[in-house]
């Protein structure tokens, strides 16, 4: 087992390619795309066989505000075992060399999304938080008033309203420029009669999140006000939420009787710093993540 170096960027990218089955035009390394850089790949562990990476997973670190303050996060991601290789126990090694890593380094918790829980509960983690998605083919804003959508991020403003949220990841200027690098995300914000932008929206993000509007900030009638615009060219689309935020979509959508197409626990955490973190677990859903 080792780090990856830039060397071997493309080599496992194609490796996540073939895992994760991508094809045509899409990319892990586009999804991705911030996991590539030759800071974060010096975080990463690959194994290999005869030269070829058999199985691989990387640790992203991040500062989460909370109602607990401020915590240190370790999110890993990118684990995969070739289909050849599996039941070898590599991923584990991995998974607890990362864990190791996160430690040493002095991180609160480390998450991961995944939908096999038993799985990793024998490694330590727990599921915690709900993400719920909603079709918003019926979406009727309860407020709602003129504007203009705009089909980019105008990064300091949409900066401004992302840290109105009162927990999120605290996301530095070169982090917001590592997100623009994802370049399967779409990005649309509203501005209003005013000419200020009061809201925002990142939809798809290649394979799991294609459709879905999984990153959105802002006033509460400027985002409805966004949303509606929204349907007008795809009503297709999902909206991702938890139900603990004060989402003003989620309300419009529950009250006119809309049902959450899929309410799952995917986020799993393991708490690696013996702090008490007990009360906050069940509000684990932070913002952004999903766009690392």
């Amino acid at each position: 087992m080792r780090s990856c170096t830039v060397v071997d960027k493309d080599k496992w990218i194609a490796f996540l390619d073939e895992c994760f089955e991508y094809a045509g035009d899409g990319s892990y390394g586009v999804d991705f795309a911030p996991l590539f850089t030759e800071s974060a790949l010096k975080k990463s562990k690959i194994i290999e066989e005869n030269s070829s990476i058999v199985s691989s997973g990387t640790l992203f670190t991040h500062k989460a505000v909370t109602a607990a303050g401020i915590l240190n996060v370790g999110v890993i991601g990118a684990v995969a075992t070739h289909k050849n290789f599996r039941g070898k126990g590599y991923s584990k090694e991995i998974i607890e060399a990362l864990i190791s890593d996160a430690t040493q380094m002095g991180l609160d918790m480390v998450v991961l999304w995944s939908d096999l829980k038993d799985h990793y509960e024998k490694l330590g983690f727990k599921a915690v938080g709900t993400q719920e998605i909603y079709s918003i083919r019926n979406f009727i804003p309860s407020l709602k008033e003129e504007g203009t959508l705009e089909s980019v991020w105008d990064l300091a403003a949409v900066s401004y309203l992302y840290n109105q949220h009162s927990s999120r990841m605290e996301r530095s200027a070169s982090y917001w420029q590592d997100i623009e690098m994802i370049s399967s995300c779409l990005r649309f914000q509203w501005r209003d009669r005013r000419g200020d932008i009061v809201a925002y929206v990142g939809i798809g993000k290649g394979k799991d999140l294609a459709g879905v509007i999984h990153e959105w900030g802002g006033s509460s009638v400027g985002l409805q006000s966004l949303v509606a615009a929204l349907k007008v060219h795809a009503d297709e689309l999902l909206w991702l939420t938890h139900p603990q935020f004060q989402d003003p979509v989620r309300a419009s959508l529950v009250s006119a009787g809309e049902k959450a197409l899929l309410s799952s626990e995917l986020c799993l955490c393991k708490n690696i710093s013996g702090k008490s973190l007990d009360s906050i677990l069940a509000q684990l859903w932070f913002w952004g993540l999903d766009s690392m």
